[in-house]
Parts: C-alpha cells; sequence; structure tokens
C-alpha cells in the first residue's frame, strides 16, 4: 500500500530526478527507524491512486521512482505498482531490507527494477534480537548473493550510530566484500523512534574512524552525513 509519496527528489535516486513512495507495513521492528508511522499499515490510509494521478501529470519531467518505506517488498500490491510505474516510462529504484530474496529476485529476473539500495543493519546474528525479524536471518544473505550475481546497478549501506558494534561491521564487511558501493549513512536521533532509546550520533570523524576499514572490502565507500 502507497502511504504517502515526495513529489520531487534530487538525492534519492543516483542520477535521476525522482519521486519517491512510501509504502506501509515493514516485517523489521528497528529501534532507530525514522519512519515509525509507516511500520503498521493499519494506522496508514492507500493513497495509490493519487500517486498514479500525479506521476501521469509528471511524464516527460521526472525520471524515475524510488520504492521506500516501510518495506515494500513485504506488501501484495508491489508489482502491480512497479508494472504500473514502468507502463508510463520512469525507471524504478527499490530502497529494501533485504529480507525477501524471492521477491526481489523476481523483481530482477522481470527487469523491473533499475537501481537498488539494500541496508545490511548488522551482524546476521542479532537480526532477531536487536531488530526483531521473526524470519531467518540467512535471506539477508540471499540478498546480498542475488545482487552480487546480477546486472542491475545496486549498493549495500548501513546506518551507523552508538548501537553499531565493530562485530556488526567486519561482519558486513565479509558480506558484501567486492561490491562496487557500500554506503554508510549517520544516524541522526530525530525524536520519533519505534522504541525509545538512548542511542546516539556519531560526528563525521567518530563515524570514519569506526567504518573506513570497509575501504578494504568495496569498490568505493560512501558516507551520508545529516544534520540534527
Amino acid at each position: 500500500m502507497i502511504t504517502d509519496f515526495l513529489p520531487f527528489s534530487l538525492i534519492d535516486f543516483p542520477g535521476k530526478l525522482s519521486s519517491v513512495v512510501y509504502f506501509a507495513g515493514c516485517n523489521l521492528r528497528c529501534p532507530y527507524c525514522h519512519n515509525p508511522e509507516l511500520v503498521y499499515p493499519r494506522d496508514c490510509v492507500d493513497r495509490k491512486k493519487d500517486f498514479f494521478s500525479f506521476l501521469k501529470s509528471r511524464k516527460g519531467l521526472l525520471e524515475g521512482v524510488v520504492l521506500s518505506g516501510g518495506e515494500p517488498t513485504v506488501g501484495g500490491d508491489l508489482l502491480e505498482v512497479v508494472n504500473g510505474i514502468k507502463d508510463l516510462g520512469f525507471s524504478v529504484k527499490l530502497d529494501t531490507n533485504g529480507t525477501n530474496p524471492d521477491v526481489l529476485s523476481r523483481l530482477l529476473s522481470e527487469n523491473l527494477v533499475d537501481y537498488v539500495a539494500m541496508d545490511v543493519k548488522c551482524g546476521i546474528s542479532r537480526y532477531t534480537d536487536f531488530l526483531g525479524f521473526k524470519g531467518n536471518p540467512e535471506k539477508i544473505i540471499k540478498s546480498i548473493e542475488v545482487l552480487k550475481n546480477s546486472s542491475v546497478d545496486f549498493e549495500f549501506r548501513c546506518t551507523v550510530g552508538s548501537f553499531t558494534k565493530m562485530e556488526d561491521l567486519f561482519e558486513i564487511a565479509q558480506l558484501v566484500k567486492g561490491a562496487k558501493i557500500f554506503v554508510i549513512q549517520q544516524y541522526v536521533k530525530n525524536g520519533k523512534e519505534l522504541i525509545p532509546n538512548n542511542f546516539k550520533k556519531l560526528d563525521r570523524e567518530e563515524l570514519k574512524k569506526k567504518a573506513n576499514f570497509l575501504r578494504e572490502y568495496v569498490g568505493k565507500l560512501l558516507y551520508r552525513f545529516y544534520e540534527d
């Protein structure tokens, strides 16, 4: 279910002027989640018709659409939405937590996505306790391999804050080894996290000190810093 959309973005789809759609529902319970209002779909309103009316009016103006959330792959209407976007001639970027490798594989095999950004949030063993994932955490590894073996452009990324353990980053480094792009995103506390916590933002130097070793494992290591 599309519950909201951002009409215009210069930063969410590399190299493309895009709109961003937000799907309701997520199968993780990340305590630092910045969009907790999207986690439970029962609390959201379906704006799919509004979005497609908007998108039709932007043909020739926008280049792409970013599928975000929540988690787009947990909803039953994802394929319908993607096919509708493609039929209008737009490129598609998928933001995903990687918990549904079968859905990801289908999107790739049917050439329905042009770019994928997959979050690798922590060490695989912490997905159950820290993130509340009730499925098999090995699915994260499968999704990583699916992307590595695909021809689509993609990036792996990780939000890093005081909650991030060095063991997490070392494990992630092994999993994504050989990837072209890995992105470290700076955690910023925004006061509306899903679970109240005492997590802290790391400043630029702290963040680089913690994560710079990842350069040895990937083609390009990028940082995204945010203001409070």
